[in-house]
């Protein structure tokens, strides 16, 4: 405790030693250092972590969106992957996308004892595709033969397709 008085009293003396115009000159250039530290120790560390937040925030913002079009994705096919439904159902699932593509089944036969579903039709290969891509993708019932034969008309082909419940 007695430095910290010998220290004051120093300083006191050392103070009062300068002329009022050097006193002035040393409170401002203390001032202005003080203030440069607070900008270099607090203000622009501050300033820059706020930047640095905002563009994390931006970024957490996107895969927030993701996520949740992920959880979307998720609730959507695990709705398509309970049970594969009836053959009555597979066969509505089968005459709505038929109707979807525009095809017309020359036949369109559920046997409800095999649990089996056919269809035969005539129509261009790419609609026969995009059949079976909708079938799986809606019903889960496996396809478990298709045969293509080429028609006379170039593009067409007639189609014999046959899906059983699992």
């Amino acid at each position: 405790m007695k430095a910290f008085h010998l220290a004051e009293k120093r300083w006191r003396n050392t103070w009062a030693r300068r002329s009022s115009r050097e006193r002035v000159f040393l409170s401002v250039g203390a001032a202005l250092l003080a203030a440069a530290l607070a900008w270099g120790a607090i203000w622009q560390p501050a300033q820059e972590a706020r930047t640095r937040l905002a563009r994390r925030n931006a970024a957490l913002e996107i895969q927030v969106a993701q996520i949740g079009a992920l959880a979307r994705d998720a609730a959507t096919l695990r709705a398509r992957s309970q049970a594969p439904g009836t053959p009555e159902q597979m066969k509505t699932r089968l005459e709505t996308a038929l109707a979807t593509l525009g095809l017309k089944p020359g036949t369109l036969e559920v046997d409800t004892q095999n649990r089996q579903a056919r269809v035969s039709l005539e129509a261009p290969f790419d609609r026969c595709i995009a059949l079976l891509d909708t079938v799986r993708r809606d019903s889960r019932w496996p396809l478990t033969q298709a045969r293509f034969e080429a028609t006379a008309q170039t593009g067409l082909v007639r189609a014999q397709l046959s899906w059983s419940q699992p």
